[in-house]
């Protein structure tokens, strides 16, 4: 389409054009103060708000800046509430076992619902003399007993202590289910036969007592260890320990232990199945164990 030539265009259009054309020069002139006054209000406006931030607002801004790189929770607290706390041990039990030998046994607890003890090293003293080092561990929650049995003494130790080094502490998952899924051991048939009713020995005070465990889990042990209390009322007069090897799934052990010593009245048996359920060394097949630490 071909421009209208002047005289074609409307009377109106040809008045602007004039118009314009007059005034241009005052119009650039007018163009020129406005975008210098705009200029000087963002000048000034910027240097007002460099006053004000270094005279007035510098301390706050600076504080808020500050509180954007630091959190409100206190992890040290935090850290605190939820470190592992050292077990729970209870004053060791010395016990006659036989001339010049003693048995030691101690109750401890891991008070931690998370926090496991995977393996330490643990030793009685008495009298200041060592009966030699051990290792053990302990699950979230478990209460175990450890002993030391026949120690070679001459004369009754006044007191005995139990203490432990070499700690390896590890956050467990969900230590509930594993007890479930693994600890699966069925006591039956405790019984327990005092020395004139065994016949095992007409010069020795031979006791006994016996007792079946079915390791009902789909799991097979290498060792399953099994501490066996005797009580005469509340009182632990007796401690034997034994280490079942290679506990298969399924399988049913007849277990008996004997002691060689008077021991008296004996009102209660109490087996205590104590196997390491956190080992994957431990197990036989530990191939397909799931993850439990974290």
């Amino acid at each position: 389409m071909s421009p209208l030539a002047p005289e074609q265009l409307p009377e109106r259009q040809l008045k602007f054009g004039k118009w314009f054309l007059l005034h241009q020069p005052g119009l650039h002139r007018w163009l020129v103060i406005i975008l210098i006054i705009i200029n000087f209000l963002l000048i000034g406006f910027g240097i007002v708000g460099l006053v004000g931030y270094y005279f007035v607002t510098a301390e706050e801004h600076d504080r808020l800046l500050l509180n954007l790189t630091q959190s409100g929770v206190n992890y040290e607290a935090h850290r605190l509430a939820n470190a592992a706390q050292p077990p729970q041990v209870d004053r060791v039990l010395i016990l006659p076992a036989g001339e010049g030998r003693f048995d030691f046994v101690v109750r401890v607890v891991n008070p931690n619902p998370y926090w496991a003890l995977l393996n330490f090293d643990y030793e009685f003293f008495y009298d200041g003399v060592g009966a030699g080092q051990q290792q053990g561990s302990l699950a979230p929650g478990e209460e175990k007993y450890f002993v030391a049995l026949g120690v070679k003494s001459d004369r009754l130790p006044r007191q005995a202590n139990w203490e432990i080094g070499n700690l390896n502490w590890r956050w467990v998952i969900d230590y509930p289910s594993v007890v479930d899924d693994r600890s699966r051991f069925n006591l039956s048939g405790i019984t327990y036969a005092p020395s004139r009713a065994t016949g095992l020995s007409e010069r020795l005070p031979v006791s006994q007592a016996s007792f079946t465990v079915t390791n009902a889990s789909a799991y097979s042990y290498w060792q399953v260890p099994i501490v066996v209390l005797l009580y005469r009322g509340s009182n632990v007069v007796g401690v034997n320990q034994v280490i079942l090897d290679q506990v298969l799934s399924g399988q049913t052990r007849s277990v008996a232990l004997n002691w060689y010593e008077p021991l008296g009245e004996v009102t209660r048996v109490d087996a205590r199945i104590q196997p390491n359920l956190l080992a994957a060394s431990n197990f036989m097949s530990p191939s397909g164990l799931p993850q439990l630490f974290e």
